[in-house]
């Protein structure tokens, strides 16, 4: 059944369920995240980009986006997300099994949950982002 839901569906469905399932995940010992960037270092540098310059976030969606096919909705998606929010600031992060979950602060004071998906063959490239209010 699984196999006739599209790639776009199932990034979608987990980009919604991963806040639900980070909720209950406390943020990962410092030896069980990735050697080159923790998880508190992505988040911090996610929340940068999103509070940057259009610029700054095409530079970031180069640098840490899975390049495929649908990398322009990606960025899309990305800046879309930045001129919703306006300014951020992370309160709390938890990694998942593929991602991690972020709580933010927006500029009116409002809590909301950002879900990263990462892409399980390269850690290091972001799948999907999924944001949602508290």
């Amino acid at each position: 059944m699984l196999t006739r839901i599209s790639a776009k569906t199932r990034l979608v469905l987990a980009a919604f369920a991963l806040p639900a399932a980070g909720m209950a995940v406390m943020a990962a010992p410092a030896s069980a995240q990735s050697e080159t960037m923790s998880a508190q270092q992505r988040a911090e540098a996610l929340v940068t980009a999103l509070n940057g310059s259009g610029g700054e976030r095409s530079r970031y969606a180069r640098d840490n986006f899975l390049s495929d096919g649908s990398y322009r909705m990606r960025v899309q998606q990305f800046n879309q997300l930045a001129r919703r929010t306006g300014q951020l600031t992370l309160l709390n992060v938890a990694e998942a099994d593929n991602g991690m979950v972020m709580q933010v602060r927006d500029e009116d004071g409002r809590t909301k949950a950002i879900s990263v998906v990462m892409d399980t063959r390269r850690p290091d490239r972001i799948l999907g982002i999924g944001m949602r209010g508290l």
